[in-house]
């Protein structure tokens, strides 16, 4: 399917049945889209106002986040049409393309100067946002873990519906798409693979809940483990620290890692100190910002 939606001159996303305001939601994205100086809060000037309303409409703000929701924004296969596409159409009118700036807008407002208004899913957005940078900048397993949080019904797929969106010079022969293989046989393959290079960072990829009995050894990524939104936000804050250029903190040492027999993994480290108590923090104003 990537070849097919590679080769296509435009692709059009049905994202279903329209909705009362979606012609509002289309104006107001394009709006901000071709105007990157309207803010989207009313108390600063100049801002976004469609149709006689602004962001403090809590109509609007419906609207969006209703279309954001859909759950073409959340699934594993549906970046193949987003991202592979030379020209995509959104549900007959909204350009991909457009899209793409209104996210970019909206970001740098948020960052800046507007609240967010809980418009759409962190985690929605980031993985759009990312997409630009996954042919070159990000290694495999950093695409995996930034888009870990889209859903899909086989999870062998939230690794074989990322593999091909990188250059072929960086696809991990070992994980060239085969169903025979079981989830902990994918999963244990992008483990092995990531550390072939000399380095450890899929360690610190390990996170959110586990609830499926997938037979994991714990140094070994659930891409399927459970992530709320400010979970996600907390993560993916700190791959941007991994990812950082110029981080190294091991600088030139290799690391050795083997599995024993039994499963376990084992590395040599060095004990700096001991964390005797941890601070328990409230993060539930930051949960219902999100």
């Amino acid at each position: 399917m990537v070849d097919v939606f590679s080769a296509a001159s435009s692709t059009t996303a049905f994202l279903g049945a329209e909705w009362v305001g979606f012609e509002t939601m289309i104006e107001y994205v394009e709006m901000i889209g071709n105007n990157p100086a309207l803010h989207y809060d009313q108390t600063l000037q100049p801002h976004a106002r469609c149709r006689g309303m602004t962001m403090r409409f809590e109509q609007v703000r419906e609207y969006i986040i209703h279309f954001f929701g859909l759950p073409w924004h959340n699934r594993i296969w549906t970046l193949q049409e987003y991202a592979q596409s030379k020209h995509v159409v959104l549900h007959r009118t909204l350009q991909g393309a457009l899209l793409s700036r209104y996210l970019v807008n909206v970001g740098a407002h948020l960052t800046k100067c507007c609240s967010s208004h809980d418009l759409y899913p962190a985690y929605t957005t980031y993985g759009f946002e990312i997409l630009g940078k996954m042919r070159a900048a990000f290694a495999f397993d950093t695409v995996l873990a930034l888009l870990r949080t889209r859903q899909c019904y086989d999870p062998r797929d939230k690794v074989y519906g990322l593999w091909s969106y990188g250059p072929r010079e960086n696809r991990w022969p070992s994980l060239t798409p085969n169903h025979s293989f079981s989830t902990l046989e994918v999963y244990q393959k992008v483990f092995e693979s990531s550390t072939m290079p000399g380095t450890l960072d899929i360690l610190s990829f390990n996170a959110g809940s586990r609830h499926l009995d997938l037979g994991l050894p714990s140094f070994v990524p659930d891409w399927t483990a459970a992530m709320t939104p400010y979970d996600f936000e907390t993560f993916s804050n700190r791959i941007s620290v991994l990812t950082a250029a110029g981080y190294k903190a091991s600088k030139e040492s290799v690391p050795d890692f083997s599995i024993s027999n039994s499963g376990v993994g084992k590395t040599p480290g060095i004990i700096v100190d001991i964390i005797a108590v941890l601070q328990q923090n409230d993060y539930s104003s930051e949960k219902e910002r999100l």
